[in-house]
């Protein structure tokens, strides 16, 4: 179980990354380049795009002009509960990812 919640957990944070590099590239460009708002339409898809690969996966996709929150479950299958009638345990995970803004510059 410890595994299959490791692999959720990657990839709640791999969707929520990929949902918070969609920016609203009108609003930055307006800007110059100093307002970083995300576009939530674009991250949200984003977001699902990478977990429909995630195969006996639920999910959940929530984003705002500044935020991409993704939470999974997946009924994980156990080995030795099987002797107790638990075939498997539900397992979750969630993820919130922001664009960042700027890299941090070397000397």
């Amino acid at each position: 179980m410890l595994a299959q919640r490791r692999d959720l957990q990657n990839a709640a944070d791999a969707a929520a990354a990929a949902g918070a590099m969609q920016i609203d590239e009108a609003a930055y460009r307006a800007s110059g380049g100093a307002l970083i708002v995300l576009d939530p339409d674009a991250a949200q898809q984003a977001a699902i795009a990478y977990l429909v690969r995630e195969n006996g996966t639920e999910y959940a996709v929530e984003t705002t002009d500044e935020s991409v929150a993704v939470a999974v479950t997946r009924i994980a299958p156990t080995a030795f509960l099987r002797v107790l009638g638990i075939d498997g345990v539900e397992v979750g995970a969630r993820a919130v990812a922001e664009p960042r803004i700027g890299i941090a510059g070397g000397p």
